[in-house]
């Protein structure tokens, strides 16, 4: 019954956005215009990928036939440069116009590095590491006079990255998605969060972690077999002993740190909330510090407004954290958060138009909680 007012609320704050958004910002877009664009764009693609296909048929038994396979990589680039380039085209024009109808305003962050909100980051204990910070789109103003910041975000790890933009698709980054931070209008002396029971996180570092146990293991079998050669042959060879010893302990110890005692340290005097919602239960598990303070906020109140952002984004993996007054809320994405259009997605879909108020609607009902609780200290 709780969760239906919740969803009532949304859906109402979204329907609110939707008709403003039809009223006075739908009329004045050039929908026309994008519609070429964006079937002028497909077209290049499906004539591309049918030449492509072509080529590989008739050379499938020629010696090109590799460097054709080679040059599909080229290929992918030009189709992602495409839908960037029409994306681009229309968040400049329109997205400020559409984003003013929640009464917040929209900006490309251009990559820039906002490490002003990195110490809350890792304080907040969301990541298990130092992070570094580069956002993108960001919609951001105030609602019901609660500053609040909305970004389409990466976090990486301060421990390996050069705070280069281009890092957004290395082995450095531990989330991408969309980052809430909003005043909470509480004092709040601790820290406190919220963490999906199933932590796929590290998947982001999968393949560092495997690179790392592999020369680790090669430079363990270097060792052995230098050493059993000693035994069974007399030969000792020195260098190879060395050297895989060398790899076998440094491998194995940058793994040991970077996975495991970097955890460990990471949940350090942190204590487990065991709520008594069920749904709750079932997908997260809170965290604190201090577990009188983490239950005086981690009301029923919250917890149902926390799961219909979940609903709203259709996302089970979102991780919050109370922290110096502030609330932080991780919302991981796959691609670019908040799109109402793309070469895929026509702008007069009303389904995805829907979606993005949603999610927006979800966000702001949160918001809206604390600013009505303030007066009551609940």
């Amino acid at each position: 019954m709780r969760a239906e007012y919740i969803e009532e609320a949304i859906a109402q704050l979204s329907n609110k956005f939707q008709k403003e958004f039809y009223k006075n910002v739908y009329p004045k877009i050039d929908t026309k215009s994008l519609e070429v664009l964006r079937i002028f764009c497909l077209t290049i693609i499906f004539v591309v990928t049918v030449i492509y296909i072509y080529f590989v048929i008739i050379n499938i038994h020629s010696e090109l036939f590799y460097f054709i396979l080679f040059f599909s990589l080229f290929i992918l680039g030009f189709f992602k440069f495409l839908s960037s380039f029409y994306k681009r085209k229309v968040k400049k024009i329109y997205y400020d116009q559409i984003v003013k109808v929640t009464g917040l305003k929209w900006f490309q962050g251009e990559k820039r590095s906002l490490d002003a909100y990195a110490p809350q980051i890792n304080k907040s204990k969301l990541f298990m590491h130092s992070s570094h910070i580069i956002e993108d789109d960001v919609i951001c103003g105030s609602y019901m006079d609660v500053p609040i910041k909305i970004s389409d975000a990466c976090i990486m790890d301060e421990g390996y990255s050069t705070k280069n933009s281009r890092e957004k698709h290395s082995p450095t980054r531990m989330f991408k998605g969309i980052l809430v931070y909003f005043n909470s209008n509480k004092k709040i002396s601790s820290t406190t969060l919220i963490k999906p029971k199933v932590d796929l996180s590290f998947l982001n570092k999968l393949w560092m972690y495997l690179l790392m146990l592999f020369w680790a293991f090669f430079g363990g079998v270097v060792f052995f077999m230098g050493i059993f050669a000693a035994f069974v042959s007399g030969t000792f060879d020195l260098v190879s002993i060395i050297f895989g010893l060398v790899f076998f302990l440094g491998f194995g110890y940058w793994f040991v740190e970077s996975a495991v005692l970097r955890e460990l340290r990471h949940n350090k005097n942190l204590e487990k909330i065991n709520l008594e919602d069920t749904d709750f239960s079932k997908k997260y598990q809170a965290y604190s510090y201090e577990q009188v303070e983490g239950r005086y906020l981690l009301t029923t109140a919250f917890i149902d407004r926390f799961l219909c952002v979940g609903k709203a984004f259709k996302n089970n993996s979102m991780r919050c954290a109370f922290v110096e007054d502030k609330i932080i809320l991780a919302i991981p994405t796959f691609g670019d958060s908040f799109e109402i259009s793309s070469l895929f997605i026509s702008l007069k879909n009303p389904k995805f138009v829907k979606s993005f108020f949603d999610q927006i609607a979800s966000i702001l009902v949160l918001v809206e909680y604390f600013k009505l609780d303030e007066n009551t200290n609940l």
